[in-house]
């Protein structure tokens, strides 16, 4: 599925490095260098997930996710939902914990694993959409599938009632 990431990262370097291993993993990702350009991207474009930083010139990380949370920022989605990551060089409890308190889901600290990264953030978006993990789900000898809506107990189709 191709889903769109906002990534928030003054350093080229790591804009690109992470922004190439998303595309190829098939997401859509738009970069900006600074919070003032990220809110203005989020004033018109909507977003599966944004990776934010923290220290970054013009706006800081911490006042963006605020301002997303505070839904200061209007976009075609309500955009205070939006899952979002800070991804920083900065690892101290107290940064982690403001970070969580003005509502980021998830702190991840620099250097990183890009296989880690975006994992978590394919986590985080199926979460938020709702989207189940699995494409069937079985207890015991009973299994649903997600995507047809079937049921089968001991792998045999069972006819149900649309409403059951």
């Amino acid at each position: 599925m191709n889903y769109k990431v906002l990534l928030v990262e003054d350093e080229k370097r790591m804009q690109e490095i992470i922004k190439d291993y998303f595309e190829i993993k098939e997401c859509e990702v738009v970069c900006a260098s600074d919070g003032i350009g990220a809110l203005e991207i989020l004033e018109n474009k909507s977003f599966d997930l944004v990776l934010l930083d923290i220290m970054m010139p013009k706006l800081d990380g911490f006042s963006v996710c605020e301002k997303i949370r505070k839904d200061k920022v209007r976009g075609s989605i309500n955009n205070s939902d939006i899952p979002i990551i800070f991804i920083t060089a900065k690892s101290d409890e107290e940064d982690n914990l403001y970070g969580y308190k003005l509502g980021a889901d998830d702190y991840i600290t620099k250097p990183f694993s890009l296989k880690v990264l975006y994992a978590k953030c394919i986590s985080l978006i199926k979460r938020a959409k709702g989207i189940i993990a699995e494409d069937r789900l079985c207890v015991d000898e009973i299994c649903v599938d997600c995507k047809t809506h079937k049921v089968y107990i001991n792998n045999e189709e069972i006819s149900l009632p649309k409403m059951e």
